[in-house]
């Protein structure tokens, strides 16, 4: 009888010490699996910001080049650079939402992201004003905090991201990284509610409808092809 619950006690020990060890190797390999992904977005926005400061250096051109040369240049460079400022949008929000803990190497990617996602927005509006572009920018201040409507914004935005395509720039501010520019950019804009829109310059705080938004981008630019 004895030697019966002796062996059920080193079955259940050994059991266990499997168990625990499949559970560490399992923890081990999600934590490399997650430094790996982090690096690879890191590189990603560091090429984001090289082709940042190329564009810088193609609105220099300016200067010295008749505007009906540079702006086409400039216009081209800034739609494939907001194609490209979305696939890392994607990325970024994937990676996010399988993340079971936030780790601080992924609060560090995060904003530095954010910071060349406004740098990036910065540049491309100031493309538009200057070269007179017809493409559409939108500012989307969310929060995964304090709002139940910002999921439902951002789908929205991505329907119209894959309708519209490459005249459509959404550069999506994550407010709750408490970043001193996005404070500064809150306080500029007075935006006291999420989801929050800023298209094309003008305001539009609280959820904004497929209906509403198709109105918006259309009173922009006529020529869009959902228009």
């Amino acid at each position: 009888m004895e030697g019966r619950q002796d062996m059920k006690t080193n079955v259940f020990i050994k059991t266990l010490i499997i168990t625990t060890i499949v559970f560490i190797i399992g923890v081990s390999f999600g934590i490399f699996m997650s430094s790996e992904k982090i690096s690879e977005l890191e590189q990603s926005v560091y090429d984001l910001k090289g082709n940042i400061d190329s564009i810088e250096l193609h609105f220099l051109f300016m200067d010295i080049m008749e505007k009906d040369v540079a702006c086409p240049v400039l216009i081209d460079e800034a739609r494939i650079l907001g194609k490209g400022t979305a696939e890392l949008a994607k990325e970024v929000e994937r990676f996010e939402s399988m993340q079971k803990i936030r780790d601080s190497g992924f609060y560090e990617l995060k904003s530095q992201y954010t910071l060349t996602l406004i740098r990036d927005w910065l540049m491309v509006e100031k493309i538009k004003n200057s070269c007179e572009g017809d493409y559409v920018t939108v500012v989307y201040f969310y929060s995964n905090e304090d709002c139940d409507l910002c999921e439902n914004q951002g789908i929205i935005l991505s329907y119209f991201k894959r309708e519209i395509g490459r005249d459509l720039q959404v550069f999506s501010i994550d407010t709750d990284l408490r970043l001193s520019i996005v404070e500064t950019l809150e306080h500029s804009y007075n935006v006291t509610e999420y989801p929050f829109l800023i298209v094309n310059g003008e305001k539009y705080p609280g959820l904004q409808t497929k209906e509403k938004l198709s109105e918006i981008f259309c009173g922009f630019s006529p020529d869009l092809s959902i228009c």
